[in-house]
């Protein structure tokens, strides 16, 4: 596995991490069920307002997906050119 994988691999875990924290963090709430609850970073992904259904935000999961290839490929340049650099010394 190359430099450029594995840094794109450590930034994808960061992203995934992340919207699993944002799920986790969301307030549900069996009492009430007409609260309204959503969860994603760095774009909202799913929401949910009681009565009125839940649903994706496909332009949220889009977003996500271009930031964190962008983000994504941007690391792993990023860690081949670090890592070409200590080599190469």
């Amino acid at each position: 596995m190359g430099v450029f994988a594995i840094g794109f691999t450590i930034g994808l875990l960061i992203f995934i991490s992340a919207n699993v924290v944002s799920y986790r963090r969301r307030i549900p709430n069996p009492l009430w069920t007409d609260l309204p609850e959503s969860f994603g970073f760095p774009f909202t992904l799913h929401a949910s307002s009681g009565f009125g259904g839940a649903s994706i935000i496909w332009s949220g999961v889009i977003a996500d997906v271009l930031i964190a290839v962008c983000a994504n490929a941007t690391l792993g340049l990023v860690c081949g050119l670090i890592f070409k650099k200590c080599v190469s010394r």
